[in-house]
């Protein structure tokens, strides 16, 4: 059995940048971002994972087009390691404001694992699931 390991990141505001605006909410301008720490951990047991046993991992976000840039990160990083990966940006405007569970669940059919964070260093755990398929 090949081994095909997908992996949910999600880009935030740079903890040290972080601020919040006058409406009480996270202001997101002129704020870095950056993956998840706790994303970045998911990334790392995946490929090793996938060292271990072989297989491939697909990193998948949903986010606006800069979040690509934790597909990158990802990407980069399992193939530093000579590990087979790839990445799925959901970009859209009929994705705001959707459940990413069922998308995240569609996306994911054919694969045998999913990892994420247990929680977002930003604070948010709402869409805090991990679970096999």
């Amino acid at each position: 059995m090949t081994l095909r390991i997908a992996t949910l990141v999600k880009q935030i505001p740079s903890l040290e940048e972080m601020r919040i605006g006058p409406d009480g909410r996270l202001d997101r301008s002129n704020c870095a971002l950056e993956m998840n720490p706790y994303c970045r951990r998911a990334v790392s047991a995946s490929v090793e994972a996938v060292r271990e046993h072989g297989g491939s991992v697909t990193v998948i976000t949903l986010g606006p087009p800069d979040a690509v840039d934790v597909l990158r990160e990802a990407i980069a990083w399992g193939m530093s390691r000579g590990i087979d990966i790839s990445g799925i940006h959901i970009v859209g405007p009929e994705f705001a404001g959707s459940d990413t569970l069922a998308t995240a669940r569609a996306l994911v059919a054919s694969m045998d694992t999913v990892l994420k964070a247990a929680a977002l260093a930003n604070g948010s755990a709402r869409d805090s699931v991990a679970f096999d398929l």
